[in-house]
Order: structure tokens, then sequence, then C-alpha cells
């Protein structure tokens, strides 16, 4: 049984845990630990958007150092301005623009490759491949086994533009039409 001190002392804890829940509202209210989360998160966010730029800066394809080649394809078929330009599998440069050729009526498209000291042999093959069904293309060059090397501004000769995926299904529906 319950005598009337010790239920003074349990009221006393309880109002001591009441005043000290109390106490902390009131901080995180409108007190110190408000304002130093408030900086924490500020920093946060400052720190984070310097690193998406930085990120972006890096990740940079107007470069113009390097060299160009051109090269003339009946279809880009989606490939863009700043597209990666790839040897290998591994980026050396970007597309710099893509225009019609109105004499020979194909896109001309012009190549930045950043590495000077990249010499691709006269007989490199260009594509335009895609990065997936869904996805985005890019330029991949395929070099020769010639000891000429392309000169800067020179026009690549064996080059195939991109193949879109419904002139493959057709082509399909109509060999399967063929045979049948």
């Amino acid at each position: 049984m319950l005598t009337n001190s010790t239920r003074s002392f349990g009221f006393k804890i309880l109002m001591c845990v009441l005043h000290t829940l109390e106490q902390c509202y009131t901080v995180l209210e409108g007190g110190m630990l408000q304002r130093m989360v408030e900086t924490i998160v500020g920093l946060g966010v400052l720190c984070l958007s310097g690193f998406l730029l930085m990120y972006a800066y890096t990740m940079n394809t107007t470069r113009k150092d390097g060299y160009t080649l051109k090269a003339y394809v009946d279809q880009v078929g989606g490939l863009r301005e700043g597209a990666p330009v790839c040897v290998g599998g591994v980026k050396v440069g970007a597309v710099e623009s893509i225009t019609l050729a109105r004499e020979q009526f194909s896109a001309c498209v012009l190549l930045r490759l950043w590495d000077s000291a990249l010499q691709l042999p006269s007989d490199t093959k260009m594509t335009v491949e895609s990065v997936s069904l869904l996805g985005g293309k890019y330029v991949s060059l395929n070099p020769g086994v010639e000891s000429d090397a392309l000169a800067p501004g020179s026009t690549i000769n064996f080059a195939s533009g991109s193949v879109s995926f419904e002139s493959l299904l057709i082509s399909a529906f109509m060999q399967k039409d063929a045979k049948s």
C-alpha cells in the first residue's frame, strides 16, 4: 500500500520529468539546438551544391582542345551535339555539330577529339550506336590497320549512320513474309 510520502515523491518525480520535457521542447522550438540543426542542414546543402557544380564542370563536353574530324552519314537517328565519341568504349571526344551536306543530301557530323596525340588510322570506321533501345546515341570509332593517320580536319571515309529500330522490324517482317 502506497503512503502519502510515496505518492508525493512519485508526483515530484513526474513533475520533474514533465518540467525537463518542457525545457527540451523549448530548446527545440526556438533555442540553440534548432539553430544548430538548421546550420548543419544548410552546410550540407551548400556542400552538395558545390559537389554538383564541380561534377557538371568536369562533365562539360564543350571543350575546344584537340582536333576535329568529319564524316558523312545518311541517317543520324537521334544523335545530338555533345554526344560522346568513343574508341574501344572509352570516351575520347564529343560530337561538335551536325549539319546537312546539301551537295550530298546527307548529314555531316563534326567530331571533336580531345587528345591531339590520338592518331587514328586512315581506314578508321565510324558508326552511330545506341546506348540501349530506349537510350541516347553515341559515335563509335573503330580504328583500322593502315599506317597513315587521319589528319586534323580530314574526313572519315568509312562511316555508317544509325539503324532505326523500326526499319529492323520492317525488314524482319518482310523476310518472314517472303519465306511464307
